[in-house]
């Protein structure tokens, strides 16, 4: 249902709640910071939360939230295309128009995510991303980090286990081809169809249209990246993350 040029715009309806619209927050307060406090993003306490759009939940677990927005200043709505996850809209992330309005998010979660599609998509998903988010909204990415898992092939590791995830063991072949285990069990969603390194990331972001962002790799074997829409403001939303445990600040 396409919104008339003269009405506010129409609600798509969604399997829940928190999933019923995404609309524009209403950035028209501000706030200072005090004391130890997390440090707020500007217009931190809107007339509505702040959007955080969780891409890929999985199923309902507060931990799988970056820390940055755990707090009341945000509200996430749960993304996943499989719906036995019990998101709030079940969908892909390469077409969102059908429960997702233009600049409806303040921001994206995806972690863990775009391996999952196959490459051609990643450029349809990242062009989703920028048309959700609002003109000062940014996007967090994490990835595994292919650089990290081709350095464990050729060290004759392919099979080790190199972490322990809410899933189970983690080997080189999960993170090239998806966590096997979960895929023995059923879920094909859990297959990988591309992979990034921290330049590659960076290449996609740039060539998605968002005109700064920040990408580095970890010693958790993933590529992390924070893209900013035009009018973010951008030292803000990176000391907010710096607060959170994840310092983007020198990337």
């Amino acid at each position: 249902m396409q919104p008339s040029k003269t009405s506010a715009p129409q609600r798509m309806k969604t399997p829940s709640a928190a999933g019923q619209a995404l609309f524009r927050a209403k950035n028209n307060a501000s706030s200072t910071q005090k004391g130890d406090s997390p440090p707020l993003l500007p217009n931190a306490f809107p007339e509505e939360q702040l959007r955080v759009l969780h891409v890929g939940c999985g199923v309902n677990n507060s931990n799988k939230l970056q820390a940055m927005f755990r707090t009341p200043q945000w509200q996430e709505i749960r993304l996943d295309i499989d719906s036995r996850t019990n998101p709030d809209i079940a969908g892909s992330i390469v077409d969102m128009r059908a429960y997702a309005e233009d600049e409806s998010c303040d921001a994206i979660w995806a972690s863990h995510v775009l391996e999952h599609l196959p490459h051609h998509d990643v450029k349809a998903a990242l062009a989703e991303f920028r048309r959700i988010l609002v003109p000062s909204g940014f996007a967090l990415i994490r990835t595994p980090d292919i650089e990290s898992v081709a350095q464990f092939i050729v060290d004759g590791r392919i099979r080790d286990v190199i972490y322990v995830s809410p899933a189970g063991p983690i080997t080189p072949l999960d993170m090239l081809y998806g966590h096997g285990e979960s895929i023995k069990r059923g879920s094909d969603a859990m297959r990988h169809g591309t992979a990034f390194t921290q330049d590659s990331m960076a290449q996609d972001l740039l060539e998605a249209g968002f005109p700064e962002l920040r990408v580095t790799r970890t010693e958790t074997y993933e590529v992390w990246a924070v893209a900013f829409m035009p009018k973010a403001d951008v030292d803000a939303i990176l000391n907010a993350l710096a607060y959170s445990g994840m310092d983007l600040r020198k990337a």
